[in-house]
């Protein structure tokens, strides 16, 4: 499917309705909910005894894995064939596409924090007081450059400054790249594509487990450990056929088994590295979008969560960077409270706030402005609305 004439919708339309996978869905709003309690928890101020059950939260930061994979996933399912042939125009609009899909919001997350900061280390300068957080420098704009372009994943430095998690949006920015040369040789020689893909993921995973104490990394080996994600998702997403062939009793099985590895591994000494392999199965079991799982994230609140899941990912951390001016105030009015409850209280009410304006966000930024971009990029046509759900 190569796209002819002079105009890169050509390849948007060609590809169709996007594949909707209610559970996938679902699944991403649990797992940037899941970041953001990691978040929360890396505060000290808001830190609070959880127990047996603590390694649920601070390796949360693993739920990134889970997206790489079921982004692979989906990309491969909407994508693979349309980039299968070679064709320039198709790459480019495939890139204009990701490129409205990540930008517009990531330019706002980021425009608020960088406004934020500034106006707050500027008033304290100018009242005589100490900076709330260290002084800006050179190298801190430097940092906000390349975090604008998307490609301080280059950069450990730039990576841990300014929206942290937007890390995460630079690796798969540039593992985008690599998709339409895949999609070609899976088309030439898909088995032997599968099997190197399989090699190099695999090959991927074991250098993480022998030279790394956690996936938590975010030097440019992220890169890496994004491209496994990613690629796994892609060789599952091939499986599809024979997956959706099996009975709702044997995707139920898989997915419980899924769920309980899941929480087994993480509550365990045992290295991230295996916890991608429950994660997989759980991507597989539920693509069919059948099973005890899907049922009980086919909810409308749960569809909600996960349309929103993009804008809660990326605004969690301006959310959070500004409960920290706002804290100190806060704190004392809950004297009365015992301490654990009021952060509880506190943490409560970030989370409400963080998906109320996910919501908005995604309802007056995210959508309007993909479309406007996407426009913009590859021409004046009237850009054909997918849903939003699909990544």
């Amino acid at each position: 499917m190569s796209v002819s004439g002079g105009n890169e919708l050509a390849f948007h339309n060609a590809v169709g309705p996007k594949p909707y996978i209610r559970t996938h869905n679902a699944i991403r709003g649990c797992a940037a909910i899941g970041v953001f309690c990691y978040h929360l928890q890396l505060e000290k101020t808001y830190r609070i005894p959880l127990g047996l059950i603590a390694p649920l939260v601070t390796r949360g930061y693993v739920w990134v894995d889970l997206f790489f994979i079921l982004s692979g996933f989906v990309m491969s399912l909407t994508y693979q064939q349309a980039l299968s042939y070679a064709d320039g125009r198709s790459f480019r609009a495939f890139i204009s596409a990701r490129i409205a899909r990540i930008f517009p919001l990531h330019l706002f997350a980021l425009g608020y924090l960088a406004a934020l900061i500034i106006g707050v280390e500027a008033i304290a300068s100018i009242a005589g007081r100490q900076p709330h957080w260290a002084a800006l420098t050179g190298h801190d704009f430097h940092n906000l450059g390349l975090q604008a372009a998307l490609v301080q994943i280059w950069d450990a430095k730039a990576t841990m400054s300014w929206n942290i998690p937007s890390w995460s949006l630079s690796a798969e920015m540039h593992v985008y790249l690599v998709l339409p040369f895949i999609a070609v040789a899976l088309r030439m020689a898909p088995r032997l594509t599968l099997a190197v893909l399989a090699l190099v993921v695999s090959a991927i995973y074991a250098g993480l487990l022998i030279h790394y104490r956690s996936l938590d990394i975010l030097t440019p080996v992220a890169l890496l450990r994004c491209f496994a994600g990613f690629t796994l998702g892609v060789i599952i997403q091939q499986h599809r056929r024979a997956l959706a062939g099996l009975s709702d009793r044997s995707l139920t099985v898989m997915q419980g088994m899924a769920a309980t590895a899941t929480v087994a591994i993480l509550l365990s000494p045992l290295h991230d590295v295996w916890v991608i392999l429950p994660f997989a199965l759980l991507v597989a079991a539920t693509s069919p979008d059948r099973g005890f799982l899907c049922r009980l994230l086919a909810g409308g609140w749960q569809q909600r969560l996960g349309d929103t899941s993009y804008s809660i990912y990326l605004l969690n951390f301006p959310v959070l960077i500004t409960a920290g001016t706002i804290w100190p105030k806060i704190q004392p009015l809950l004297g009365r409270l015992n301490v654990e409850a009021g952060k509880i209280i506190w943490m409560a009410l970030l989370l409400a706030i963080l998906l109320a304006l996910s919501r908005l966000s995604f309802r007056y930024i995210e959508q309007p402005l993909r479309k406007k971009t996407f426009n913009a990029l590859v021409g004046k046509r009237p850009y054909r609305s997918a849903p939003a759900r699909t990544g």
